[in-house]
């Protein structure tokens, strides 16, 4: 940047653009930052171009990989956005087979928004050494994405940012071939979340599927919840999404204060949209609930709206340990909660657990109605369940309205009266 004849400090719009510009049109090179420079929208085009950072920060800028780009690679670089802006972005991915290594995007002061995009278009990128502070996550949509040896860090408050870490989207489109390994993520909603844009709106009339999805040996430091599915369920009006073909192996979630848990492993849908072929393996939570009493809280929650069109959840595989001791904070209501809001609506079945758990205030599994043979406990062990249950609702180790195929269990229940239904 210093042979383009900007001083550090100085504004470097024009001078970027044009060095961009020159790559492209000569088929590639590569330009080093070096310093800390302002400079605002740079969309690079063209092929094999190398943003070389050499450390060096851009203070405000966004960089946008354009339709077509390919083989950008940017590495050791920071964008820096200090206008404690909300709907600013740094990073607008629309090329292919790009790289980012040693990438830095963060908000100073901190503010809402997600840091950075990859649009439909985007496909085979590579992150390597990722680092997020003080905002949201990344918008992620598109193919064949991988994502290692990252740490992302929210805003760490309850009233900014902090939205999902990874915040998996098909709004219209096919996302697919994501994989998330080896990282760590501090203080956000979910570290991973895949909706509620999945599917078709009145804008997005495409499938809008979400599919093979690995993420893997993550640690969630104070984060709401490990992984949150949820095609069609929130208020958002996008219908008949499918995602199918989800992995979650070797996570931890961390929040032993009540920080912000509520709930691990969650599934939701409505409005017409599937859930398929879910497998959960080796996940560890050892925290407390935020709240009491706002929004259920379990560290297995499987829910079918009855909004719109029905919803189905099928062949979902969980083996989870859940640690819910401790002062601070609140017990869980539930370590697994399974219901369709309407006994008569939608579709749940092929679902099994392998749950050790402990602490919670209403029961250690709950099944509600309508869902005879759908679930399958093969082992649970769970203790000190059914602390303090409200007097209008049921509580037991095990409580089922519906028929459940039960493996090997093994359950302290502290309090658990008899208010009919079915009470292990």
């Amino acid at each position: 940047m210093a042979d383009l004849g900007v001083r550090p400090g100085g504004d470097a719009t024009v001078a970027l653009q044009r060095a961009l510009d020159s790559l492209a049109a000569r088929g590639g090179g590569t330009l080093r930052i070096g310093g800390t420079y302002r400079a605002g929208v740079a969309v690079v085009r063209g092929s094999n171009i190398t943003i070389e950072g050499d450390g060096g920060t851009l203070r405000d800028t966004r960089i946008v990989v354009a339709p077509g780009a390919r083989g950008l690679t940017m590495r050791n670089l920071t964008l820096l956005e200090t206008r404690g802006r909300a709907d600013s972005y740094l990073l607008d991915i629309s090329g292919s087979d790009c790289r980012f290594d040693n990438l830095s995007l963060i908000k100073r002061p901190m503010a809402g928004g997600y840091q950075g995009y990859l649009r439909a278009t985007s496909r085979g990128c590579t992150f390597d050494g990722l680092r997020l502070d003080g905002s949201n996550g990344l918008f992620v949509s598109g193919s064949d994405h991988t994502f290692a040896n990252f740490e992302l860090v929210s805003t760490l408050r309850r009233d900014m940012g902090g939205d999902d870490a990874f915040a998996i989207k098909a709004p219209g489109t096919i996302t697919q071939n994501i994989v998330i390994r080896n990282g760590t993520v501090r203080g956000y909603a979910a570290a991973v979340s895949i909706g509620s844009e999945v599917g078709s709106s009145a804008e997005h009339r495409g499938p809008g599927i979400v599919r093979n999805v690995l993420v893997e040996n993550v640690v969630a430091d104070r984060c709401q919840m490990v992984c949150f599915i949820k095609p069609g369920a929130l208020v958002y009006d996008w219908r008949n999404g499918l995602v199918e073909n989800v992995t979650l192996r070797s996570i931890r979630l961390t929040d032993p204060g009540g920080f912000l848990f509520a709930r691990g492993v969650a599934i939701s849908t409505g409005r017409g949209a599937k859930v398929r072929g879910v497998t959960a393996r080796d996940i560890v939570i050892e925290a407390r609930a935020h709240s009491q009493g706002v929004m259920p809280t379990a560290a297995v929650d499987l829910g079918i709206r009855n909004v719109g069109a029905p919803g189905s959840i099928e062949d979902v595989d969980i083996q989870l340990t859940y640690d819910g001791s401790g002062s601070a904070g609140y017990p869980v209501d539930q370590i697994v909660r399974i219901e369709k809001e309407n006994p008569s609506v939608g579709t749940m079945r092929g679902i099994s657990l392998d749950v050790t758990g402990s602490d919670a205030r209403i029961a250690g599994i709950y099944v509600g109605g309508g869902l005879d043979g759908a679930v399958t406990v093969r082992r649970a062990n769970l203790r000190r369940v059914a602390l303090a249950p409200p007097a209008s609702l049921g509580a037991a180790g095990i409580w089922a309205d519906s028929r459940v195929n039960l493996g090997s269990v093994a359950v302290e229940a502290v309090r658990a009266p008899n208010r009919g239904g079915r009470a292990r």
